[in-house]
C-alpha cells in the first residue's frame, strides 16, 4: 500500500481544527442571535405617593427590546422605553398635580448563567443589569407651583441602574415569551438652585421616579430574528 503523505496532513489539520470548529458553532436558538421584543413594566403605586395622587394608579413603561446573543450564556440587550406616571404636590399651601412624561434609552447585558449546564442563550432563567439614560418634561397639570402659573416647568435627565431576573421561552420556533421582575435605583443627584420652590420639586422628582422604577414586574413578546 503507498502512502498518502498529502492526505495524511489533511487529516491531521482537520484532526487540529475540529474543536475550534465545534466552538465556532452559532450560538442562540436554531442559530438565531437576535429577539425582537415589546415589554410592558408594571406594578400598583400604591404607598409610593404622598398624598395618593389617586385612590387607584397602575404604575405602566411600555418598551421595546433588542437582545444580541454574543454566546452561549451572554446576550447584549439595548432597551427604548416611554414613561408617564404623575404626583402631587403640596408646596406652602398651592396644591396639584405634576406629570412626568419622556423616554429611556438602555444597554444591558444579560446573563444565562443559573445552570453551569445546558445553558443555550436566549433560552432560560437569566440575570441581567442594565443602565439607562432618561430625558423627562414636567407638566404643571394645575398651574399652581409657581407664582407665573407656568405649565411647562422644564426637563429631568437621570441615569437608572437596574437588575432583572427572568425566564424568557421560545414558541412555535418563532415568539419568544418572557416574564420577571426588576428592582432599580435612580440616581437623582443634587439640586443646583436658590429657588426654594425648584428644589422642592427636583426633591419629589426624585422620589416619584425612585418610586415609579424601584420594582416592576414586566412580560414581553417578541420575535425571533431570522436564521443565519
Amino acid at each position: 500500500m503507498t502512502r498518502n503523505p498529502s492526505l495524511r496532513r489533511a487529516c491531521l489539520g482537520l484532526l487540529l481544527l475540529l474543536p475550534l470548529m465545534l466552538r465556532a458553532q452559532p450560538p442562540g436558538y436554531q442559530g438565531r442571535l437576535q429577539v425582537y421584543s415589546l415589554r410592558l413594566a408594571s406594578f400598583p403605586a400604591w404607598g409610593r405617593t404622598s398624598p395618593p395622587a389617586a385612590p387607584f394608579h397602575l404604575d405602566l413603561r411600555p418598551e421595546f427590546q433588542m437582545e444580541q446573543v454574543l454566546g452561549r450564556q451572554y446576550a447584549f440587550v439595548s432597551t427604548a422605553s416611554f414613561s408617564r406616571t404623575p404626583f402631587p404636590y403640596d408646596f406652602e399651601g398651592r396644591r396639584g398635580q405634576v406629570r412626568l412624561w419622556g423616554g429611556s434609552a438602555g444597554l444591558g447585558l444579560r446573563s444565562y448563567t443559573f445552570r453551569r449546564r445546558g445553558n443555550l442563550a436566549p433560552l432560560g432563567l437569566y440575570q441581567q443589569i442594565d443602565l439607562y439614560y432618561t430625558v423627562l418634561g414636567l407638566t404643571d397639570l394645575n398651574r399652581h407651583l409657581f407664582p407665573d402659573h407656568r405649565r411647562r416647568l422644564g426637563r429631568r435627565q437621570d441615569l437608572v441602574m437596574a437588575l432583572s431576573v427572568g425566564t424568557q421561552r421560545v414558541w412555535q420556533d418563532r415568539w419568544s415569551l418572557q416574564a420577571g421582575f426588576q428592582t432599580a435605583w435612580v440616581w437623582g443627584g443634587v439640586p443646583i438652585t436658590d429657588s426654594e420652590v425648584e428644589a422642592y420639586l427636583w426633591t419629589e422628582t426624585t422620589a416619584r421616579l425612585r418610586a415609579y422604577w424601584g420594582f416592576n414586574v414586566f412580560v414581553s413578546m417578541g420575535l425571533l430574528g431570522p436564521r443565519p
